[in-house]
């Protein structure tokens, strides 16, 4: 089924304006960033800093210890990463090579 040059423009124009509408929030938060305290929590806020402030990622990098932080993430990240290859590797030795009673209600719940 291939649709009309209208129905195309209509749909990719729908779709622009939700991801904008959905992302609005976040290009808000990423400006803000930028902003002093005073702008960030202004009653009218505006879209641009008057002045854009780099030290802020300095401040809160100083604030707290997100260097430990960091490093807490990485080693969880990595060990659940390793500890899902090593586990699902195995279990998709059995489900292929190994013949069992219940092999596919078990690899369907697996799945689900």
């Amino acid at each position: 089924m291939s649709m009309s040059k209208k129905t195309k423009v209509l749909l990719y124009t729908l779709l622009t304006i939700m991801a904008v509408y959905f992302l609005a929030p976040f290009i808000y938060m990423l400006f803000t960033t930028f902003k002093t305290e005073a702008e960030a929590i202004a009653y009218q806020p505006k879209l641009f800093p008057e002045t854009w402030r780099l030290s802020n990622f300095a401040d809160a990098w100083g604030a707290q210890d997100f260097g430990r932080y960091f490093l807490n993430s990485m080693l969880v990240t990595l060990g659940t990463t390793a500890g899902q290859i090593i586990s699902c590797s195995l279990a998709a030795f059995s489900f292929s090579f190994l013949e069992f009673k219940g092999k596919n209600v078990l690899f369907m719940l697996v799945m689900a």
